[in-house]
């Protein structure tokens, strides 16, 4: 990390013309130990305003710390240069009498005292700041989940600021560190962040906004997604098993490939989502909303389904064996070429929903539907189990 490289070697520069300056001055060499301090307090300045330097780094609680550090070292050395000045501007002790000779002593041995002191404090801060540098927080996982460390998370998460430049492989091995199930990030604001496939298993992203949000192939494993607004976001490939997406506004992602067995999806609004090809086998999506979705060929054996809203929806291909659909509505869903053996469908209302070459639908299912006699290329099969 080149930047971050950067201001360590600065630091130990600055730390290295301290030491210098205690020995130039304790050898009474005053003009080379001023010019060493204003060396250093000019190094000093260019890390706190230039580009690449302290302002470059999150604004992590580490990092403040490490700027109090060089302010204070440069106040030192400020008041270092202060003192040297005073004791070559002393006047000259020959010809002085004697009360006039002590007098000039006190003073120089007050300046002397001033620049020892501040030269050692100098060199303190400068060692402390090299420690905190070289430990490089910025990229410790056990910096972020500090409270204090929480909106710089965020900006980690979004790829905000300082995270922007840095190499998505270093982000990622980062994220992928931090256990994240210590942090709380409910209702935070992630709308449009990219999170794909970062690591935030058990993750707490209760009322949060993801609207947007890249989520492609994002490990959230028992995630907690309560209450979320995933509008529009994209969370194609994701691995979710375990995770819960209850009363989640969901309308229009990109769900489709995920791994996403036993998720809660309950009273979840997926209308108009993408599950194609999705894993979702003993997923709970009773009272959701999923109107015009299209969920084909994805597997849905032994799901839940109680009062669903499907209208409109697309289960070609699907894999239902198990599902348990009662109540749910059903018009005009397609379910082309599904496997629906075993299916539950007590109470479903079935008007308008076409089983074009359904496997395994037969006559007992249908007897407990509602409008089955609008249903559509009902074809019962001889079997009644899978």
């Amino acid at each position: 990390m080149a930047d971050e490289q950067s201001i360590l070697d600065q630091i130990k520069a600055m730390e290295g013309w301290a030491i210098k300056t205690k020995q130039r001055a304790d050898l009474g060499k005053y003009g080379e130990a001023g010019s060493l301090l204003k060396i250093i307090d000019l190094q000093g300045r260019r890390l706190e305003w230039r580009g690449g330097g302290l302002k470059h780094l999150p604004e992590l609680e580490e990092v403040k710390i490490l700027k109090y550090k060089i302010s204070e070292a440069r106040a030192a050395v400020q008041q270092s240069i202060s003192a040297i000045t005073n004791v070559t501007e002393l006047p000259k002790q020959e010809g002085k009498k004697p009360a006039e000779v002590a007098a000039i002593k006190k003073q120089e041995a007050k300046y002397l005292e001033n620049i020892g002191k501040n030269t050692a404090i100098g060199i303190q801060l400068l060692k402390e700041a090299r420690e905190i540098v070289s430990a490089e927080p910025w990229i410790s996982p056990s910096t972020y989940i500090k409270p204090e460390n929480r909106n710089v998370l965020l900006q980690l998460l979004r790829k905000e600021g300082f995270f922007k430049t840095l190499d998505q492989k270093v982000r990622w091995e980062l994220v992928k560190k931090i256990d994240i199930r210590r942090v709380s990030l409910h209702e935070v604001n992630l709308v449009g962040a990219d999170l794909s496939s970062l690591v935030l298993n058990g993750a707490d992203f209760e009322g949060a906004n993801l609207k947007e949000a890249n989520l492609k192939g994002t490990h959230l494993f028992r995630a907690n997604l309560t209450i979320t607004n995933l509008v529009d976001a994209s969370l194609e490939g994701a691995f979710l098993e375990g995770a819960n997406f209850f009363r989640s506004n969901l309308v229009r992602t990109k769900l489709n490939n995920v791994h996403a067995d036993h998720v809660n999806f309950s009273h979840a609004d997926l209308r108009s989502a993408n599950l194609d090809g999705g894993l979702l086998k003993h997923a709970n999506f009773n009272n959701a909303r999923l109107n015009s979705a299209t969920l084909q060929a994805a597997d849905l054996e032994f799901s839940l389904m109680i009062r669903t809203d499907l209208e409109n929806a697309n289960l070609s291909a699907a894999v239902l064996n198990n599902a348990i659909l009662t109540s749910a509505f059903l018009k005009n869903a397609k379910f082309v070429k599904a496997f629906m053996w075993s299916v539950t469908l007590n109470g479903a209302n079935v008007e308008g929903a076409d089983f074009k070459q359904a496997l395994g639908l037969h006559k007992e299912q249908f007897d407990l539907t509602k409008n089955s006699a609008e249903a559509k290329n009902v074809k019962f099969n001889r079997l009644n189990n899978f």
